[in-house]
């Protein structure tokens, strides 16, 4: 597992629908496990046609921090895609509006076997050295054509680090 070189990225606002649970953030140490994301990813795709809307390639993971904590320890994790702000979702989903901002945009590359350790060096190794400050929003995840093949160590997916 490697990183590219993190840069801070200006993201517009958009609107994400998908299935959530709550889980443990990156800086819960002690408790945190993906275990519970993989199963949420395999439920969303295959409930995915009832969304109704062509695959676009992307998709993206959003956690939203739970209470006024930063870092937060708990977090809702919500598994999705971009829809229409004003799309009719199907009973179980839900959308987040996730306003526009900077965030430290992290690159994981390598098997998605490794992205514990890509979480890890992001959020408790590369940013508290970064000397950035988090603001309390949403992070994100962003599953695109890198994705592909998620297996392989030329797969890629980007962290996306809420910041001022």
């Amino acid at each position: 597992m490697t990183h590219g070189d993190t840069k801070i990225v200006y993201h517009p606002s958009r609107t994400i629908a998908g299935l959530q649970i709550v889980t443990s953030s990156s800086f819960d140490v002690e408790n945190f496990e993906m275990k519970d994301v993989p199963q949420l990813w395999e439920t969303f795709w295959k409930r995915f046609p009832e969304l109704n809307i062509a695959p676009n390639g992307t998709c993206y993971a959003v956690a939203s921090p739970i209470g006024e904590e930063v870092p937060p320890l708990k977090v809702l994790y919500l598994a999705g895609v971009e829809v229409d702000p004003k799309a009719v979702l199907p009973e179980g989903f839900v959308a987040i509006e996730v306003s526009a901002g900077n965030y430290a945009h992290f690159t994981h590359q390598g098997s998605f076997a490794k992205l514990d350790s890509s979480f890890r060096e992001a959020y408790l190794t590369w940013f508290p050295k970064s000397g950035l400050v988090q603001r309390l929003a949403p992070h994100i995840e962003l599953y695109d054509h890198r994705s592909a093949s998620p297996e392989t160590e030329s797969a890629e997916m980007d962290i996306l680090i809420p910041v001022e």
